[in-house]
């Protein structure tokens, strides 16, 4: 269902044949894709998701932007719902369609590279992750089980017009060994030097 939903998201149907545009294809296989999450049973728990800040902040922004044509009568009001809604639905099927932790590093992976080129990269190629007590960055997450005391470490990379750039923010689960603290607080003063030195 993951790579049915991808691949009619892709295609868009109702655009490269216009004549099925009417039946809605790819909100029926949003609605399958619902009905099986549903169905599917879950190793981690999905429903702390929907309590969530940014989850309850899509709602209050579907809310708002139904209310934003409240003066145009029911009818509008009910079009613009239909409208923001579907990006709402489509949030609450890829929450239940995560059923395994294997499949939630998946989705948390795909966020953030999603987000970085919805805010204008070119799509990235150096962005690497590691996690542990004294984790090593691969090119993709280690899907170890995590423990107190263990650090992610992550570099993620933004591109554009063939300039790349890396940030790196590690952190920790709960705390971490004191000799790490140590390290990033004599890292953290290095660099603040380095930037007075070069002014």
């Amino acid at each position: 269902m993951d790579f049915l939903l991808t691949l009619v998201t892709f295609q868009q149907p109702g655009i490269l044949w216009p004549e099925v545009a009417g039946l809605r294809p790819w909100l029926l296989v949003a609605a399958c894709a619902l009905l099986a999450g549903i169905a599917r049973r879950a190793n981690v728990p999905r429903a702390p998701a929907f309590g969530r800040a940014p989850f309850i902040a899509l709602v209050l922004f579907v809310l708002a932007q139904t209310l934003s044509v409240i003066f145009s009568g029911v009818s509008s009001m009910i079009e613009e719902f239909a409208f923001w809604a579907q990006y709402l639905m489509f949030v609450v099927i890829s929450v239940l369609l995560i059923t395994s932790e294997r499949a939630l590093r998946r989705y948390v992976w795909g966020a953030m590279i999603g987000e970085i080129c919805m805010g204008g990269s070119e799509l990235p190629f150096h962005n690497h992750w590691g996690s542990g007590a004294h984790p090593v960055t691969l090119t993709r997450p280690s899907h170890a089980t995590l423990e107190r005391g263990h650090l992610l470490v992550n570099e993620i990379e933004a591109a554009y017009a063939g300039y790349h750039a890396q940030q790196v923010q590690p952190f920790a689960v709960q705390d971490c060994d004191p000799v790490e603290k140590d390290v990033d607080a004599i890292h953290a003063e290095w660099w603040q030097r380095r930037f007075e030195a070069q002014r």
